[in-house]
């Protein structure tokens, strides 16, 4: 297309953006998706995965034009696009090129909060809490401009790095065994104080880090009413707090408050594939299979590979007839349960 052209081209013309060439790389992936649909061609998963690993030494060569360019000149803004067209191409790699460049960035610039809270995150999406929470820390540590516009950031950063940190106290508390639980609540209720001697009584931060801690100690009335009043003030536009909030109508078996919710979460910038494998199992429970199944479809073409969305997907086209199992026994057990939830129909042929 022209605009892969001219992209192309500027980034032959500066060989040195490493930015430029992921940008490029994203362009080309869509451009040659596009180009395949409209032809009549197939994106199934297997050309999906070969499309992706066409592009990958895109993605290794970028890695190599930073690098040329100094640990001390990489930013959190190229280090996250580094990341999504990583995982974007490369999902089962678990972010392991961005996190690799990421410390390396930090070995030269130990201080830079920007940078800190993207490794953060990066190690929160591989399941590495503990080591979320240190590198949260150091940015919490460090020393604050008092005047200015980057004094005024670095407050922002270690807010944001407390707020993080209560989260992240919770969600260990939530994995973790039933005799670590009691310690672990006590750490997310230390951070919650921190966060609130940097913040007003009545902060957002603040509300929404005790609506957690309501949650985990099961006060869900409580929760509920802090999490109404928080999502009412930022317009519903938190996917963290409405994810909580759709989970306690859940529990509450509100499945059309929380089918709301999810759907609200589906509409905000960004790709939340916990909300859709929420949403369907909601779909799911409120019989709506024909919708179940488009939000399960819609996850795999994010995550091909996930176990849990091919067997759920399974499941759903079982239960709605579009497919039949080879099992007698799985194919009498679907049948029964189409018939309990009143939508037996003819199965598809094998």
């Amino acid at each position: 297309s022209e605009a892969s052209e001219q992209l192309a081209a500027f980034v032959e013309a500066n060989p040195t953006k490493g930015n430029a060439l992921l940008g490029q790389t994203r362009v080309d992936q869509f451009t040659e998706a596009r180009e395949r649909l409209s032809t009549g061609g197939e994106l199934d998963e297997t050309a999906s995965r070969a499309l992706a690993a066409s592009l990958l030494p895109q993605v290794e060569q970028a890695d190599e034009i930073i690098r040329s360019n100094g640990a001390e000149n990489l930013d959190a803004r190229v280090a996250l696009l580094f990341r999504a067209v990583e995982d974007q191409l490369d999902p089962e790699a678990r972010s392991r090129r961005s996190t690799a460049l990421i410390e390396w960035a930090l070995e030269a610039q130990p201080e830079n909060a920007e940078l800190l809270l993207v490794q953060a995150d990066s190690l929160e999406r591989v399941g590495q809490s503990a080591a979320a929470i240190e590198a949260l820390e150091r940015v919490v540590s460090l020393e604050s401009p008092t005047m200015g516009l980057r004094g005024l950031q670095q407050f922002s950063w270690q807010q944001q790095a407390v707020q993080q940190q209560t989260r992240l106290a919770i969600t260990r508390w939530g994995s973790a065994p039933d005799d670590e639980k009691p310690a672990l609540l006590v750490e997310a209720k230390a951070y919650r104080d921190k966060l609130a001697t940097i913040v007003a009584e009545d902060s957002p931060a603040l509300q929404l880090a005790d609506a957690r801690i309501m949650v985990a100690e099961d006060r869900l009335d409580e929760a509920e009413r802090e999490l109404n009043d928080y999502n009412a003030k930022t317009d519903r536009s938190d996917p963290d707090a409405l994810g909580i909030q759709g989970r306690i109508a859940v529990r509450r078996n509100k499945l059309g408050v929380a089918r709301d919710i999810f759907e609200r979460i589906m509409e905000l910038p960004g790709t939340n594939i916990s909300a859709m494998l929420q949403l369907a199992e909601v779909y799911e429970r409120l019989n709506d299979l024909p919708r179940a199944e488009a939000m399960y479809l819609r996850a795999q073409e994010f995550v091909p590979s996930n176990e849990l969305v091919q067997r759920n997907l399974r499941r759903i086209q079982l239960l709605s007839g579009e497919a039949t199992s080879d099992d007698p026994i799985e194919a009498a057990l679907f049948d029964a349960a189409r018939l309990a939830r009143g939508s037996a129909v003819e199965p598809a042929a094998p």
